[in-house]
């Protein structure tokens, strides 16, 4: 939003609105808004439905207040429809990372971002979701199961209050530090509110709060304007102290622990069009976590993508990842000691495609394999087809 080029809005549905928009975007406010409508069915016959309606509203401080390199986001989220993971699979790496128990009107997003030295430091405060901007890879993005956020091991973290996962997002702040373009340092603080979906309450700070401090820093390469490797490393934790996932029932005390991890993350092109983003990249990414209060102890996701891959499609982009959540054996002990017999780990293959039928329109196909649902025995494998389309208005 700091720039003063116009778009044209040739990617939207509605358009200009007889020049309105350009109106709106000078005065310092952007509005967009994004549709999406996703169908899975099953290889056995059942399916499920989900639309998420995001309405978003980008402003420009220097314009709206004079203040230069303040900006803000404000974005209300519509959610209907059904459940299509628990439906299908009731996996734990969701086979849509849209999937919400809860339906209904809420707020997204709402923050204000200043930026200092020519945007070598950005500071932010608001109810953000720092998923846009922590254990990211680019190469990973249009994949649909939720595992290529952030990683499982820490977006599984809900058994002690749990992180904010897309549809959920969290009050917070963020400071960024960028001493050069091509190195970064961030860390957040974010209210350590339950990740369940049913239980959104992304304004939700109090005295018995836990919060999550993650940090993050990395490399990133640009060649022709285009991001074309990255390396980065990041670390989590939460201020509280829980039990362990398993307490023999002889033990007097319980053991109190503190719940936190650690990742790296790596994508490159293997090869690339000169001048353009058409190209084949790889990326890498794993996390670990404590065993002892953490579902997961560690999990893993590589994959393939490549962008351009028709010629005469620009856009077209097709993409395959796998992702690997590692059962911990402290809560594979738990499960034993209930009579439960578990996986070492859950498994997701993923394959999609994405093209654009129109500048404002884009299919999605999507094939996905679930490999031990939930890390349990008792568990059928899933094949799971499905299709998005999104509509930019």
């Amino acid at each position: 939003m700091a720039d003063d080029v116009m778009p044209d809005f040739k990617d939207t549905l509605t358009g200009n609105w007889n020049g309105r928009r350009d109106k709106l975007k000078a005065e310092g406010i952007e509005l967009g808004a994004t549709d999406y409508f996703d169908f899975f069915a099953a290889a056995k016959g059942s399916s499920s439905i989900l639309n998420n309606l995001n309405l978003n509203a980008f402003l420009d401080g220097n314009k709206l207040v004079n203040i230069p390199g303040l900006s803000g986001l404000f974005s209300i989220l519509q959610t209907n429809g059904g459940r299509p993971n628990r439906t299908l699979t009731g996996a734990v790496q969701r086979i849509d990372g849209m999937e919400t128990h809860a339906r209904g009107l809420e707020v997204y997003q709402a923050w204000l971002q200043q930026e200092f030295f020519g945007g070598g430091v950005s500071a932010l405060a608001g109810v953000y979701d720092a998923t846009n901007e922590f254990y990211s890879t680019n190469a990973s993005d249009i994949l649909i199961n939720n595992a290529y956020g952030f990683g499982t091991e820490l977006a599984a973290t809900g058994n002690h209050g749990g992180v904010a996962i897309f549809p959920t997002s969290a009050a917070g702040a963020r400071l960024r530090l960028q001493p050069m373009k091509q190195l970064y340092l961030q860390a957040a603080v974010m209210d350590g509110i339950n990740s369940a979906p049913e239980t959104r309450q992304p304004i939700r700070l109090n005295g018995h709060s836990s919060a999550l401090v993650i940090g993050e820093g990395g490399y990133v390469q640009m060649m022709d304007k285009v991001e074309t490797a990255k390396i980065a490393f990041g670390a989590w934790r939460y201020t509280d102290q829980i039990g362990s996932l398993f307490q023999p029932k002889e033990a007097k005390e319980r053991s109190a622990y503190i719940s936190g991890g650690e990742y790296a993350l790596a994508e490159s092109y293997i090869f690339r069009k000169p001048g353009s983003n058409r190209g084949l990249m790889a990326f890498a990414r794993m996390g670990i976590a404590d065993r002892e209060v953490d579902r997961f102890n560690y999990s893993y996701s590589v994959g393939l993508d490549f962008k351009g891959i028709l010629r005469t499609r620009a856009k077209s982009e097709l993409t395959f990842g796998i992702a690997d959540a590692h059962l911990s054996p402290v809560y594979r002990h738990a499960l034993t000691a209930q009579g439960i017999a578990s996986n070492v780990s859950e498994m997701a293959l993923e394959l999609t495609y994405r093209d654009y039928l129109k500048p404002w329109i884009s299919l999605q196909p999507d094939l996905q394999y679930i490999i031990n649902p939930d890390g349990l025995k008792n568990r059928q494998n899933s094949t799971i087809f499905g299709i998005r389309t999104e509509i930019n208005f």
